[in-house]
Parts: structure tokens; sequence; C-alpha cells
């Protein structure tokens, strides 16, 4: 049993106890209110035990994410693929997770997915559904979607609808560069200003601006620079030695 299976279930038998703890509470309190054993506020211990208890329900059909056996039939794809970790989604700390890691790795999550859609390709598989692809990934499907959807609209994929739908490349990997994959999925600069305008009474707040944009340029310059010199295709290559 993984550890995720484990803190799941956990989980899933801690809101079964407490849902029957907090409706078993609500039904009292509503009999011994008729009996004539009036408690004091009923009516305010009854709004919290009430929300509480249908919360505690709903923990109970917290979505999962879908099980990744089937990643390991498809396609004929061994090695690597047999061995993908199990994930699910158990409760709401995943879900601030998996939040955060679409904010802050979008970039990975694209170049991830591209380089095992080449992978498959190369075996043989050149679509795969974003389930597959997200068993690679070991992210929520719903993340991996979105990048996927980033990617088709910057023409780096290509999906299909009904029989054997999935995505696939929409052009050689050897020609997909990473400034490519960070134009499609990285709307915000590398470097940002300030939020709000600083202080233009202070010095320092007066003149930082245009010095910070001519560092921040030459910085995203380099950096955008050395992204284009690497494609799908060689990274994978490097990933496979």
């Amino acid at each position: 049993m993984t550890p995720s299976r484990t803190v799941g279930e956990l989980m899933r038998g801690f809101s079964t106890a407490m849902s029957v703890l907090l409706v078993a509470t609500g039904v009292s309190m509503l009999l011994m209110t008729r009996h004539g054993r009036i408690l004091e506020r009923p009516q305010a211990v009854l709004a919290l035990a009430l929300p509480l208890g249908l919360l505690a329900l709903a923990a109970l059909r917290f979505p999962r994410a879908p099980d990744r056996a089937h990643v390991r039939r498809h396609g004929g794809l061994r090695g690597d693929a047999a061995r993908l970790p199990p994930m699910g989604c158990t409760g709401p700390a995943d879900v601030i997770r998996m939040v955060t890691m679409a904010a802050n790795s979008r970039v990975t999550i694209a170049a991830h997915a591209l380089a095992w859609l080449e992978l498959a390709r190369r075996r043989g598989k050149p679509w795969l559904t974003s389930d597959e692809v997200a068993a690679s990934v070991n992210t929520n499907p719903v993340i991996l979607r979105r990048s996927l959807g980033d990617l088709r609209a910057a023409g780096l994929v290509k999906a299909r609808r009904g029989s054997g739908a999935g995505f696939a490349l929409a052009r050689p990997a050897e020609e997909i560069t990473m400034l490519d994959v960070w134009n499609a999925v990285s709307a915000e600069p590398l470097l940002a200003l300030h939020n709000s305008e600083p202080n233009l009474e202070c010095p320092v707040g007066a003149g930082i601006r245009p010095e910070l944009t001519d560092v921040y340029d030459e910085a995203t310059e380099a950096f955008r620079a050395s992204l284009s010199r690497r494609t799908i295709a060689s990274m994978l290559e490097r990933i496979l030695k």
C-alpha cells in the first residue's frame, strides 16, 4: 500500500466518523428539543453541526485521480511506463499542491508532456490520452489538460476526438525548442517590476524601475537564448542515456 493511498484511506475513514457523529448530534438535539429538554441555544449548535456534517460527507466524494494501471499496458510501452509512481488526489491539501504546481511549474509540466509524447511516438503510439500523459508527469489530468490546451493553441500538439482520441505532437520534436514551450505556457514575464508604483519622492523609488528594467531585459534575453538552443528531441536523448 502506497503512502498516498494510506493517507487517503485514513482521511476517508475520519470523514466517515465525523459525518456519523455530527449527524447523530443534530438528530439527538432535535429529539431532545421535541421532548421538552431544551438545550441552551440549540439552534446555534445545529447551525454549526449540520454544515460540518455536510462538509464531511462532501469530503467522502472528493474526486480522486484515475487509476494509472492502464498506462502500464497501453501501446506496448514498457520500462519507464511500468515504473510510473501511483498518484491520487485525496484531500484539500492535494488541491493546494496542484494549484501551486500549476502556477510555478507550467513550463516543466509542458516540457515533460512533450517529451513523453515523443517517446510514445518512437515506440509506436503517437496518440496518448491526457490521463496517460498525466500518469508520467504524476499530476492531476485537469492540470495536464490545461497545459496541453496551451500547447495546442501554440501549434505544438494536436488533438483528435472520437475513437482513438488523444494528443500527439503537431511537429517534429527536433523543431520544438524550450523557448517555444516557454512562449506557449508562460504568459508572465520572467522578472517583473513592482505591482504598484514606488514612492517617487524617494530617490531609490524614483530611479529603480528603469535600472531594473535594463537588468531584467538583459537577463531575459540570455534566458531566452539558452532555451532556444534546446529542443524536445535533444533533451529526450539526454534523458534516455
